[in-house]
């Protein structure tokens, strides 16, 4: 039976909107598509995007834009991650916009038996995660200072 697995809820202190993270499978528990949806403070839908298993494997995801650019990517490792069991997830974000210099928080995606499940590198569960912005004295907003995550 095809289900849906909710992973994580992102909130940043850039604005107060929230993405809840997901994954897809279908009736042999395999991962087809990664969603997320965006909804505001007030409780409307931004954004709802779900982009299918096999271009989150070859090209990533986009998670977050900002101004026109990409500021939070989501991207798995091709030799050890697998529809079936899932594997090693990485989020990459944008630490400056002014020295273009990235940085990335390493998770897993673990089978868990029927559903899915977040985790940190160590196995600790993640169902939370927010993003700090790092900010320039002049230019105000440059990037992502970083992605902070907890289980709740």
């Amino acid at each position: 039976m095809a289900t849906e697995f909710k992973l994580a809820v992102i909130t940043s202190e850039f604005d107060r909107d929230s993405t809840d993270f997901f994954i897809d499978t279908n009736d042999a528990q395999e991962i087809t598509s990664l969603r997320y949806i965006i909804t505001t403070p007030t409780g409307q839908i931004k954004e709802d995007t779900s982009i299918p298993a096999q271009t989150v494997l070859t090209d990533g995801a986009v998670m977050a834009v900002r101004n026109g650019r990409e500021v939070i990517r989501l991207k798995v490792d091709t030799a050890t991650f697998n529809v079936k069991t899932g594997g090693p997830v990485r989020l990459t974000y944008l630490s400056s916009g002014v020295s273009n210099s990235w940085k990335y928080v390493p998770f897993k995606l673990v089978k868990e038996g029927e559903g899915f499940k977040l985790t940190d590198e160590e196995g600790s569960p993640v169902n939370k995660l927010f993003v700090k912005v790092n900010r320039h004295p002049i230019f105000g907003v440059i990037g992502i200072k970083a992605i902070n995550y907890y289980f709740e």
